[in-house]
């Protein structure tokens, strides 16, 4: 079978009340408030929420909080809290930002939280007033990965002295590791492991 296809036809009187329609539409929009966001508005943490060791926190300020000339200074008292407590630094990138780079590592499987500084001020001597709290983990202590020399590939066999090399996610004092670590067969049995230190 065959269809015809034509375009559509309007009148003249269609397409003014369409158009009048569209206006009035557009009207009542605009005379409609526009709902604020909620949360907090004025400070922004612009940083991974899973903490690696070394993780530069960044605090983005609505309002100036210092003047030109001390961008790129350090912090002196910190604007931000975290706890719990960890040592580190704060230095100013510009006027409305800056950043807290830590001293140490954070601790692993750990909960922290960020909070602004009481009685924080902006330049201006006003109160940053914010509802401002994150929370920021970091992961427990893993083992990565693992290889041995020694292993024999697709056989359930080992050789008599085996050696293992271990790579976690923390740096591990092997004299302290040795007690947690041996061997165990299939009759559960076990031999202790002699632990060191592996070369880099």
């Amino acid at each position: 079978s065959r269809i015809a296809l034509q375009p559509w036809k309007f009148t003249p009187m269609i397409l003014r009340s369409t158009f009048f329609a569209a206006l009035a539409a557009a009207a009542l929009l605009a005379a409609s408030p526009t709902p604020l966001l909620a949360g907090p508005t004025t400070v922004r943490l612009v940083a991974d929420r899973a903490l690696q060791p070394t993780t530069t926190l960044e605090f983005r300020f609505e309002g100036v909080m210092i003047p030109p000339e001390k961008i790129g200074q350090v912090a002196d008292p910190l604007p931000i809290v975290i706890s719990p407590a960890i040592k580190g630094h704060f230095v100013w990138l510009s006027p409305r930002s800056g950043t807290f780079k830590p001293e140490e590592p954070y601790a692993l499987a750990t909960t922290y939280t960020v909070t602004l500084a009481p009685d924080l001020k902006r330049l201006d001597g006003a109160p940053v007033e914010a509802d401002f709290h994150e929370t920021l983990t970091t992961p427990p202590m893993q083992l990565k990965g693992w290889s041995s020399p020694s292993y024999l590939g697709g056989s359930n066999d080992i050789t008599s002295e085996p050696q293992l090399s271990l790579l976690f996610n923390v740096n591990v004092d092997a004299t302290a590791a040795a007690s947690f670590m041996q061997f165990v067969n299939t009759g559960n049995q076990t031999i202790a492991a002699k632990v060191e230190k592996a070369d880099p």
